[in-house]
């Protein structure tokens, strides 16, 4: 059996409503939803190991797709790093059209 750690958290209550009513649509607990969506929450953000793209991602020094999109983000005005712009958009590009998305 996995090990559980068990934890006590403080939620806003209109953010634990929310959650309460995506659990009951799901049919399952409150943990079980807030469980689903944090590995949710983390499967898009990581970079999987197995991917075509995530070496590229991570030889360029990002370890999220969070931080890569951020990072093309603040790039976009400099045209010095036109390069490094294209290939980036090419790998997060491949990373939408991903069937894992």
């Amino acid at each position: 059996m996995d090990e559980i750690y068990r934890s006590q958290f403080r939620l806003p209550y209109p953010l634990y409503e929310q959650l309460k009513a995506s659990a009951d649509a799901n049919r399952r607990s409150v943990n079980a939803e807030l469980v689903a969506r944090l590995e949710e929450s983390f499967r898009k953000t990581q970079i999987p190991n197995d991917s075509g793209f995530g070496g590229d991602l991570r030889e360029m020094g990002f370890s999220t797709t969070d931080e890569a999109a951020k990072a093309w983000a603040n790039r976009m005005s400099r045209p010095e790093s036109r390069a490094e712009l294209e290939k980036l958009l090419e790998i997060l590009l491949k990373m939408l059209s991903s069937p894992n998305n």
